[in-house]
């Protein structure tokens, strides 16, 4: 744990079998800093950066994510809530 710029930063060093560890940890470090968090299926990642969102289900199987409504849908279905294997969702809200 350090300062750094007008914050500070704290790096982890875990990596266990399940990953139970690191979500308890980050799960409370996130609430007490009161940043805001999404329960996602395993193997969908979602991606941000300047306003898009990139959403990639990585999983052997189908993933549901809810677009938020009167989102503007560049890649993938607008209204599915189903991703299949493979499935990549670009938009912005």
């Amino acid at each position: 744990h350090r300062a750094m710029g007008q914050g500070t930063v704290t790096y982890v060093g875990l990596d266990t079998d399940d990953g139970n560890l690191e979500l308890s940890l980050m799960t409370k470090l996130f609430a007490q800093i009161k940043l805001p968090t999404t329960a996602l299926p395993e193997g969908l990642m979602v991606y941000q950066r300047q306003g898009i969102k990139v959403v990639i289900n990585y999983a052997e199987a189908p993933a549901t994510y809810s677009i938020p409504t009167g989102a503007k849908v560049y890649v993938g279905k607008a209204g599915a809530n189903t991703m299949q294997e493979t499935d990549i969702l670009v938009y912005s809200e």
